[in-house]
């Protein structure tokens, strides 16, 4: 071990948070050491290199979390060096020895299965990674959860909605290189899992996509629509912004069950969103062809497509859109515009009834009965009618001005108050005056949701 104290080449990136022993480890693994063999190499040869290299630098034995840490850097540094196999080992190891010691959703453990999955996408292992992933979003949901519901903070807040921000920007990458593979159900999963998510039950973290296609309608579909910065595995560096489009039909027959697009950059649409916005009338199929363009084949033919926007695309009056023939959006289909997917399920009831309530022994005798309660409030006068003579009402000593005396609680409170107590007799409550003119033709009629056809 007397060479782990001269390290080859410093990793200056590292430097700053790493000790210095650690580094000298990192550079003999990576550069001039056992990177060849350490694929093979046994779990516990690994751990108890890392733990000298500990030891030496405290005079103790290491903690689970310094050690699960350092192996960490490791993973890090093989990765950075373009040595995943070794990095795949290292992470591993790393991975088992934080559920036994620190627990499957300790911030620590999360960061090696991230390191894990990603070596694995590296070697085209594609499957193994996608089930990494999978895992991954299963504790991040619980971590997460907790983080939120406890935390005050909010930057810790803030780096907790980030680190499954860039869990869905992996997947959503990964779903768009191979839609063929199980990547395209998991970024479905994930986007209708966290989107709009805040204030939202833990029970939201747990959907499914399929559970969202069971309710749509006959001959519909769901376009949900997210902003996301595509990830460069080998770097580890995100791109600038774009759109994606989810496409779910209720019935896709002989089509695939779920489609992905790649919209474009969002800031190239940007002005023309502002544009629209301004009322251009110009903008309006240049709108739709920039950002539906590319999938309007896909959705032509469904009789409803229900439209869950994200970010800008929630000022966007959809109904304004124009197609490239020149007729309005709305002309071809019905467009339902909602939050999420997840709006189309039936948002079960917080509290179920359970038990009986009893009520017995009650003295009716003790309250007024119709007979004895006290004499009605009269109605308040309201403007004259045609039917109803113009003069006002007297004023009396107690309402000069020649107003109806009203009690302390108000007249309408009154009125409430002797039905209440009436048992059993109702008096007509107190006329407040004039009511809007109404049309027969809007009598039954109520106010529907934002719905364009």
């Amino acid at each position: 071990m007397e060479s782990l104290k001269n390290p080859i080449e410093p990793l200056t990136e590292l430097r700053s948070t790493t000790h210095r022993s650690i580094l000298a480890l990192l550079a003999v693994l990576t550069l001039g050491g056992p990177p060849p063999s350490l694929a093979d190499s046994a779990s516990d040869e690994l751990v108890r290199q890392v733990t000298e290299v500990l030891r030496e630098r405290d005079g103790r034995a290491p903690t689970d979390e310094e050690l699960v840490g350092a192996m960490n850097v490791v993973t890090a540094a093989l990765y950075g060096k373009g040595q995943y196999a070794e990095g795949e080992h290292v992470a591993r190891v790393a991975l088992e020895r934080g559920e036994q010691g620190l627990g499957a959703e300790h911030p620590d453990t999360i960061n090696v299965h991230w390191n894990l999955a990603t070596t694995l996408v590296n070697q085209s292992k594609l499957s193994q990674a996608i089930r990494q992933f999978r895992a991954l979003d299963g504790r991040l949901r619980g971590f997460v959860g907790l983080q939120l519901a406890t935390t005050g903070s909010e930057q810790v807040r803030r780096d907790r909605v980030n680190k499954e921000a860039r869990l869905q920007d992996m997947v959503y990458t990964l779903a768009l290189a191979h839609p063929e593979s199980e990547a395209l159900p998991l970024a479905a999963d994930l986007m209708l899992r966290w989107k709009r998510l805040a204030g939202e039950k833990r029970a939201a973290r747990t959907l499914d996509w399929k559970k969202v296609r069971d309710a749509l309608p006959r001959g519909s579909a769901l376009l949900e629509l997210r902003a996301f910065r595509p990830l460069d595995f080998k770097t580890g560096k995100r791109a600038d912004p774009r759109w994606l489009a989810l496409l779910i039909p209720a019935d896709p027959g002989k089509g695939p069950a779920l489609r992905v697009f790649d919209l474009g950059p969002t800031a190239a649409s940007a002005p023309l969103l502002a544009r629209l916005r301004d009322g251009e009338a110009a903008a309006e199929p240049l709108v739709y062809q920039a950002l539906f363009g590319p999938l309007d084949g896909a959705i032509e033919n469904y009789e409803t497509l229900f439209l869950a926007p994200d970010g800008a695309l929630d000022l966007v009056a959809f109904a304004r859109l124009k197609l490239p023939n020149g007729r309005y959006w709305v002309q071809r289909q019905s467009l339902r515009e909602l939050r999420t997917g997840r709006d189309l399920l039936a948002v079960p009831s917080e509290r179920v009834g359970a038990g009986m309530l009893a009520l017995g022994e009650i003295d009716y005798d003790h309250f007024p009965t119709a007979a004895n309660a006290p004499a009605p409030a009269k109605a308040i006068e309201g403007p004259p009618t045609e039917d109803s003579p113009s003069t006002p009402a007297a004023p009396t000593a107690a309402s000069p001005s020649g107003s109806q005396p009203r009690s302390d609680a108000g007249p309408a409170l009154a009125a409430n108050r002797r039905l209440r107590d009436a048992h059993g007799s109702f008096d007509p409550l107190a006329d407040t005056g004039p009511r809007p003119a109404r049309s027969p033709a809007s009598i039954g009629t109520r106010t529907t949701p934002k719905v364009w056809s």
